[in-house]
């Protein structure tokens, strides 16, 4: 009898450490897709300011508009990644 609950219990652990390290490597990659994003937007800011933050062109509405579409972009980024981390811990 103690044989048999001690390997139900080795089982268990096996299967909890599999899941756990499953959810890890889910949410690594939900991290990383959403990093190259963030990065992605910020790069496109970059080319267009300077080391100051200032526009290159000096064309403050272009850079203010495009600042606007990245904040958009990353509120609805935010939203779809809460979403990804709602369905993963249901």
């Amino acid at each position: 009898m103690n044989d048999a609950l001690e390997n139900l219990k080795r089982v268990i652990r096996q299967q909890i450490e599999e899941e756990a390290a499953s959810l890890t490597g889910q949410v690594r990659a939900l991290v990383a897709e959403y990093q190259a994003r963030e990065d992605r937007r910020q790069a496109e800011l970059d080319h267009l300011r300077d080391e100051d933050g200032e526009p290159i062109d000096g064309d403050y509405a272009k850079l203010d508009e495009r600042r606007t579409d990245a904040a958009l972009e990353a509120d609805d980024d935010l939203s779809g990644l809460l979403r990804r981390l709602t369905e993963l811990t249901a």
